[in-house]
């Protein structure tokens, strides 16, 4: 789950809803996500993919695909963390793919794409609150059978430590229960989790550390 919660977070994007193949790059093997998705809003689509291929591999893969003679139609990029984010804003909808690297090699990632003429929704709010002066990045929201998860990436203007014992109150008051967690940072990014429970719901909470401030990525599910 943790994985999962590491990933689905920065699809601040979409796919159309054409009955069509996204995508994907050679040798990929994919797998869609969930029943229905709604990203900040927008419904959605998602597939993730593992690639052999390396990520500047499948980004010029994109970036081949996608070219433009109008700069204003070129796709952007941005990394957050240890992903890569490609994007691209066509006539009728907006494709977005998030790469990372493997550590046995090749890549995994997400090609997201919504209509952007489908009227958006009010994102979900945040099951706990953030810190002061955090800013979201993304909502996501899915549905598959009888379970809702909401996913929530923001960005804490605080260190993880103060970001960490905020997130800790936060769910005392909302009437969460501490599960478990990770006291120590983990090898690969020196991100915390923190694990916690109220009811028949779960949520997770992941804390990395960026510079002197802090990415947040929440994961909250429950019924419907």
């Amino acid at each position: 789950m943790l994985k999962a919660l590491t990933t689905l977070f920065v699809l601040a994007s979409s796919v159309a809803f054409a009955e069509r193949a996204p995508e994907l790059p050679p040798r990929a093997v994919a797998a869609s996500i969930g029943e229905e998705m709604v990203v900040n809003g927008i419904a959605m689509r998602a597939t993730h993919f593992q690639t052999p291929a390396a990520v500047p591999d499948v980004l010029g893969f994109y970036r081949e695909r996608w070219s433009s003679a109008d700069p204003a139609d070129r796709p952007t990029e941005q990394g957050l963390g240890s992903w890569r984010v490609i994007g691209r804003q066509t006539s009728t909808s907006h494709e977005t793919v998030q790469i990372r690297a493997l550590p046995g090699g090749g890549s995994e990632g997400y090609f997201a794409s919504s209509d952007t003429r489908s009227r958006p929704r009010t994102p979900a709010s945040s099951p706990l609150r953030l810190p002061l002066g955090a800013q979201t990045v993304s909502v996501v929201e899915s549905v598959d059978g009888s379970r809702h998860a909401t996913q929530i990436l923001a960005r804490s203007p605080y260190g993880l430590a103060m970001t960490e014992r905020w997130l800790r109150a936060s769910a005392r008051l909302q009437g969460f229960e501490s599960e478990h967690g990770s006291d120590e940072p983990t090898p690969a990014n020196g991100s915390r989790a923190l694990f916690f429970k109220r009811g028949g719901e779960e949520l997770i909470a992941v804390v990395q550390p960026a510079g002197q401030r802090s990415v947040v990525v929440i994961h909250h599910v429950g019924a419907p």
